[in-house]
């Protein structure tokens, strides 16, 4: 009898681990194709700071191949050839043997005219100082985006997040475990082991006034949660997504932007990829008879959250522009709230008037669209009336 060899999962694509990588680079297929169609920016950094193999045993590829993938297709584009754009690529992993996955992988493909190749091996100590001096160097006109998916959480820390993002034109996209960070927290509550030192550590720099309440009964997602509102600080704007990787087993990637389109192009990606709710990743389950069922109980579950929210907002005046922000800090898209403000229009339970006081008789997706918002173009006001 023939023994099969036992694969290890570090040479294999879990499906959390797709999930991860496939968020990434529907993120990157968007924040590419803005940018290389702006006049005012002419290089772009896209860094994978832990890049892991190129290519699995099983076919699976890794999220520096991904991103490749990613940035061939937009300098393929008319978009790119229009204006000629140029994409620096970088990686870094610890392991010699990652990164000469990735490079041989690539020198099969071969180059492509704009994009520009570099590979390190620092640990993140030392890469940490390449990214500083990354991004505070950067002219005006570049824009970078740094993939940060750590062995664990011991090598990243809040300063270093919010330090990489201090000059408004970097955004970061950071995965981790969380699930393995709960579990050591419960453990760690009646204990001092020096194991545990590092995460007390990076709790304390996100919640340096509650630590009671997080070493105690918080839930996973409300972890998850309050990790994206405490990086909403210095004007970034911040969410997450979790991946499920099994039963009760979290992970999760939090996104951080200067930029409020990259914000809303991010939450295009999570209600892309998660059309019921847009929170998460969760595998595959047995199918059953009641699972479209279950989804329409969901879909009107979050229309009814999205309607009452709404509401309480609108009991005073706001402005398109305000309506706009509010809807996407609450991780809502134009697509979902306008069809009701045409419906509440329609029923007439809201006053819509322009700046001359003037009935407004039609509300249009675009009203709330990015280029409003940056023009600070204030068409009407809304106030709901019942």
């Amino acid at each position: 009898m023939i023994r099969k060899r036992k694969v290890k999962v570090k040479d294999v694509v879990l499906p959390h681990s797709k999930a991860k990588v496939e968020f990434f680079k529907s993120y990157l297929e968007k924040y590419l194709s803005i940018l290389v169609n702006s006049e005012y920016i002419s290089e772009i950094n896209i860094v994978d700071a832990f890049c892991g193999k190129g290519e699995y045993s099983d076919g699976g590829i890794g999220s520096p191949i991904e991103s490749f993938y990613a940035i061939e297709k937009v300098i393929q584009s008319s978009l790119y050839k229009a204006k000629s754009t140029t994409i620096n690529h970088i990686i870094n992993d610890i392991k010699p043997e990652n990164t000469k996955s990735v490079i041989e992988y690539f020198d099969q493909k071969g180059g492509i005219s704009g994009w520009n190749f570099e590979s390190h091996n620092y640990d993140f100590e030392a890469f940490k100082s390449y990214l500083y001096n990354l991004v505070d160097n950067q002219t005006s006109k570049t824009r970078t985006l740094i993939f940060l998916d750590p062995y664990g959480y011991k090598n990243i820390d809040k300063a270093t997040i919010l330090d990489l993002t201090r000059n408004n034109k970097t955004e970061i996209v950071l995965w981790l475990p969380i699930a393995n960070m709960k579990r050591f927290i419960d453990k760690s509550k009646d204990t001092d082991l020096a194991a545990f030192l590092p995460l007390k550590s990076f709790i304390n720099a996100f919640f340096p006034d509650n630590q009671d309440e997080i070493f105690s009964t918080m839930g996973v997602f409300e972890f998850i949660n309050k990790i994206t509102m405490s990086l909403r600080v210095n004007n970034l704007y911040t969410t997450s997504y979790y991946i499920e990787r099994d039963q009760a087993n979290y992970y999760s990637l939090f996104f951080l932007s200067p930029n409020n389109l990259g914000f809303e192009k991010i939450l295009e990606v999570k209600w892309q990829l998660d059309e019921i709710n847009g929170r998460g990743f969760s595998q595959i389950k047995p199918a059953t008879l009641f699972d479209d069922e279950f989804k329409l109980e969901d879909k009107t579950k979050k229309l009814d959250y999205l309607k009452s929210e709404l509401k309480s907002f609108l009991v005073i005046s706001k402005s398109n522009l305000e309506i706009r922000q509010f809807m996407l800090l609450n991780e809502f898209l134009p697509k979902h709230f306008v069809p009701i403000l045409k419906d509440w229009l329609k029923l007439e339970i809201i006053d819509c008037t322009d700046s001359s006081g003037k009935k407004v008789s039609k509300i249009l997706t675009e009203d709330f669209n990015y280029k409003n918002f940056k023009n600070k173009t204030h068409l009407y006001s809304v106030k709901y009336l019942k």
